[in-house]
């Protein structure tokens, strides 16, 4: 019951963040966020009169967290920002025409989840075979890398803004110069973040008190998932870049390609036939983001998103003359 109430929730916070508003979704999914844990414990445990409802009440509150959520981004949509609001008739009249770009962009993002989703299946297909301590040091290594990772997710959604806003513009030199700069500071941060899991690792690990086998295996990966993160900050900000200029279908099919053809060999045969085991399975991993991350890197440079915006829509304005910026109209 919740998954409709994710999806406006998470499309409404798409619209404000393609807006520059990234504080307000933020804010909204904090008080979603804390009602959900309050209102499980509550109904998981019995307290403060509620009914004790086990998982059952996990659930509950769960529909309840994100049906807040979607009440939250609706009322901000309808109510109005920066100058747009969804007028209220708005929701009961479609636009095939519309509706046809949006499938056109979403599909190929829908097609790269999925694939990253069949890859990661292989993934941890071959990471079980390896035995409890690799499965046990794999599921720790990558909870503390996911932390880095969370701090360059940002980097995406601030390339696909500024981006498209200047594709918007029909300012492509913009968008360049803006996914650019996101890259760098998205890089740098990234290599800060590498510093600190270094750093970190043995007294991060300690906190899960694994065994010593698991201990030793997971500082290992740790220090491999180190070097992964300044890839994955070109990945995040370019593959972002890319869907902001509505190019969609070229992170697609670098997911893909980078996935079948590079990734799941190379994890396979590093870990099995060449004996590495699960060190084997980060070093084929760390090998697939360093090379998505020139290939993603090289397709924006070659500049082929600019012929794919504005695909299907009428062009009033000259497309090679940037607009003015926000509060540059007269």
């Amino acid at each position: 019951l919740s998954a409709p109430l994710y999806a406006l929730a998470l499309t409404g916070g798409g619209v404000m963040k393609g807006a520059g508003d990234t504080r307000t979704p933020m804010a909204f999914t904090a008080i979603a966020s804390s009602t959900k844990v309050v209102l499980s414990a509550a109904l998981v445990f019995g307290l403060s009169g509620f009914p004790a409802l086990g998982v059952k009440g996990a659930a509950f509150a769960t529909v309840v967290g994100y049906g807040l959520n979607a009440l939250l981004v609706s009322a901000k949509l309808v109510r109005g920002f920066d100058g747009m609001r969804l007028a209220r008739p708005a929701l009961f009249r479609p636009r095939p025409d519309l509706l046809r770009r949006i499938l056109a962009l979403s599909m190929p993002v829908a097609g790269e989840q999925i694939i990253m989703r069949m890859g990661f299946a292989f993934y941890m297909r071959v990471v079980s075979s390896l035995g409890a301590v690799a499965l046990a040091a794999n599921v720790m290594a990558m909870r503390l890398e996911s932390v880095a990772l969370t701090v360059g997710f940002g980097f995406t959604v601030a390339a696909t803004t500024l981006v498209g806003q200047a594709v918007g513009r029909r300012d492509y030199d913009g968008a360049a110069e803006k996914a650019k700069i996101t890259a760098q500071l998205s890089v740098a941060v990234m290599a800060a973040m590498a510093v600190v899991l270094l750093l970190a690792r043995k007294s991060a690990l300690g906190l899960f008190a694994p065994q010593p086998e698991v201990y030793d295996l997971a500082l290992a990966c740790l220090v491999i998932a180190s070097f992964e993160l300044v890839p994955l900050g070109f990945i995040f900000t370019y593959a972002g870049a890319l869907r902001g200029a509505g190019d969609t279908q070229s992170p697609m099919i670098v997911a893909m390609v980078g996935t079948f053809v590079f990734r799941l060999p190379l994890v396979y045969v590093l870990a099995i036939p060449f004996g590495l085991g699960l060190r084997g399975v980060w070093y084929g991993t760390l090998i697939d983001w360093v090379g998505r991350a020139a290939v993603i890197y090289v397709i924006f440079r070659r500049g082929g998103w600019k012929s794919k915006a504005f695909i299907g829509e009428s062009r009033k304005d000259d497309p090679g003359r940037a607009l003015p910026e926000k509060g540059e109209r007269s």
